[in-house]
């Protein structure tokens, strides 16, 4: 679990007694994407790296950029920001020709840069 790795590379709180595996990975996922670390924290919530196959962090990453881009900001914290991410990022790249992660942020920052 990335979770355990994460929480000690960030020297957060280890799981605690009676804190589901869920709850954890929520937890340290949550603090860090409040942190700023937002490609750590989609990491944990997917519990796979980014550059993994078929890993969901990809999408929540879309997401911050598109949120970013979009400059949308729906306030929420923690796990409920990682969710939002996952959201907005589906969307994101909901297209009828799937785009490699890499031409998605290639084409975001493209667009930033037309601004």
């Amino acid at each position: 679990m990335l979770a355990t790795g994460y929480a000690s590379d960030f020297k957060l709180p280890p799981q605690g007694e009676g804190e589901t595996d869920e709850d954890f990975t929520d937890r340290i996922a949550g603090t860090l994407r409040d942190a700023g670390y937002f490609i750590e924290a989609h990491e944990v919530a997917a519990n796979a790296r980014y550059d993994a196959e078929g890993s969901t962090a990809q999408t929540g990453i879309a997401g911050v950029l598109a949120l970013r881009l979009g400059k949308a900001d729906f306030g929420t914290k923690g796990a409920d920001r990682i969710m939002d991410e996952q959201i907005a990022g589906a969307m994101a790249l909901k297209r009828p020709i799937p785009v490699s992660p890499e031409e998605m942020l290639l084409k975001l920052i493209l667009m930033k840069l037309d601004e």
